[in-house]
């Protein structure tokens, strides 16, 4: 797939489609950086059936997989349709997927673990407050029809172990959402590893699948040949794991990704814009209107359907202005 190909079709369908233009661009299949199969010794040989879009993003790595480029079809460095990636290597986990995005679609959402939102923060450090970070998105940006709950390490969990514990136990009985801040790496959150890649096959919540969205590094770094990153791999687990996850591609500087992540909370909750894709799309206009060109516009993806919609709460809703009879 040559990175100009999807943009090409979608600038030709915009022109001569009778119907609405596309809005949605969906990648159905991994992908990996190893496009000539160099050194299999090293990268073990894979089926790359979407390859990523690479982009010289990352000030610190280089280039790294930009999918969102996949729907800029003007050329401005902004998609311009909501771009999601279902990073599945085998018609197994392609109808695993999609079985669960149909009955999630399908779901009545309105069920009590639905009001739950799981906050985790990695321990504070030089880098960044994580706790703080979490606090003030509970605090300024989260409705009042949804309950947080806290995971930090050494706060709340005093330990990797119990705050692992923790995890597995709010995923297994339910949590709407899920945000993680901290430090990362593809199978881990936290140099502790209060979550691993080893740990999610043991999940079994299907029927109660989190939205995820991590503003660490790497989470989402699903290029990298043999290794799978946390946000494909709870995506594809059959019968649990999440059902779509928003995580970075590469490395990031806490204080920029939490500017991201308030203006994302802002786009979901104070507007109220259901769709999981579009809601990503706006996000990185107004971020790059507000603070400029990023690497975070191109490394932040969706792993999930774009056109996914999210449930309606009650303090989502615009209620319609009324007067009383005169």
């Amino acid at each position: 797939l040559h990175p100009q190909a999807a943009p090409a079709l979608l600038a030709w369908a915009q022109e001569h489609w009778a119907g609405p233009a596309p809005a949605y661009l969906t990648l159905m299949g991994d992908g990996h950086c190893n496009f000539k199969g160099y050194n299999p010794a090293l990268y073990p040989p894979e089926n790359n059936w979407i390859p990523p879009y690479l982009a010289w993003a990352d000030k610190w790595q280089g280039e790294v997989p930009a999918d969102g480029l996949y729907g800029d079809i003007t050329g401005d460095g902004l998609p311009d349709v909501a771009v999601g990636r279902l990073a599945v290597e085998t018609p197994a986990q392609a109808q695993a997927v999609v079985d669960k995005i149909i009955a999630y679609d399908e779901g009545v959402r309105d069920e009590s673990w639905q009001r739950r939102v799981l906050f985790i923060a990695d321990n504070p450090d030089e880098v960044g407050n994580f706790p703080y970070f979490s606090d003030q998105i509970i605090r300024e940006n989260l409705p009042a029809d949804l309950l947080p709950e806290r995971v930090y390490l050494g706060q709340t969990a005093p330990d990797a172990v119990s705050a692992r514990a923790a995890i597995s136990d709010a995923l297994q009985s339910g949590v709407w959402m899920v945000q993680f801040a901290g430090h990362g790496a593809f199978e881990r959150w936290t140099h502790e590893e209060i979550w691993r890649s080893t740990d999610i096959p043991g999940l079994r919540n299907a029927g109660r699948l989190p939205v995820v969205i991590t503003f660490n590094c790497l989470d989402g770094y699903f290029a990298y040949p043999g290794t799978p990153a946390i946000a494909e791999l709870m995506q594809r687990l059959p019968g649990g794991g999440s059902i779509a996850a928003i995580s970075p591609a590469g490395l990031g500087i806490p204080s920029e990704q939490q500017a991201f992540r308030q203006i994302l909370m802002d786009v979901l909750f104070r507007d109220g814009v259901r769709e999981l894709g579009r809601a990503l799309t706006i996000t990185k206009g107004r971020f790059r209107d507000r603070y400029g060109a990023n690497h975070l516009l191109d490394t932040i993806m969706l792993y999930g359907d774009p056109a996914l919609q999210l449930p309606r709460g009650l303090a989502w809703r615009y209620l319609p202005l009324t007067t009383k009879a005169r």
